[in-house]
């Protein structure tokens, strides 16, 4: 039996400014949310993944807006009093299998995130997201040369309310 892989995305420094207690507070940014990928088809599919997976969580709110994610090289709160360049490993940049009958774990924290330029560095402002209605899409392929080329996607999508521990998302039936 296969063990599910876990793929999280942690940020070192993570700066929130929580508003006044009348009206809604965010979700706690340290508790994550557990994405179960799951196949319960009869094939493989496949997740293009580079230093995480490729997928996008929308928030639904009126005007819906795609919430940012760090790319999984941690960055510097741009709030520091310094940032250094981050240096960061390669990537895995290539099609995920997800077999037949299985399922992948992908760890994600309710933030937002937006990257910055700051002098010759990046930095990052991150918010926690407040409770509400929120969607992942994930692209998914029938091969993983389809996968790392990104071509021929069906896009799998499952609407989630925050705050969650664990959303199911079903690949394939």
């Amino acid at each position: 039996m296969r063990v599910p892989r876990i793929v999280s995305v942690s940020l070192a420094l993570l700066t929130v400014a929580c508003g006044s207690s009348n009206g809604p507070q965010p979700v706690s940014s340290m508790t994550p949310v557990e994405f179960q990928l799951s196949n319960a088809g009869a094939a493989s599919v496949y997740v293009y993944e580079g230093c995480i997976p490729d997928l996008t969580i929308t928030e639904l709110a009126h005007p819906s807006q795609a919430v940012g994610r760090l790319d999984g090289c941690p960055i510097c709160e741009c709030q520091a009093l310094s940032c250094r360049q981050a240096t960061c490993g390669a990537c895995f940049d290539s099609g995920q299998e997800i077999a037949a009958g299985t399922t992948e774990t992908y760890s994600w924290i309710p933030v937002d995130v937006a990257v910055e330029s700051q002098g010759t560095n990046t930095c990052t402002h991150t918010t926690a997201l407040f409770p509400g209605h929120y969607r992942i899409d994930v692209p998914t392929y029938a091969s993983a040369v389809d996968a790392a080329a990104k071509t021929n996607a069906r896009v799998v999508s499952q609407a989630f309310d925050l705050p969650a521990d664990t959303v199911d998302v079903a690949l394939a039936r």
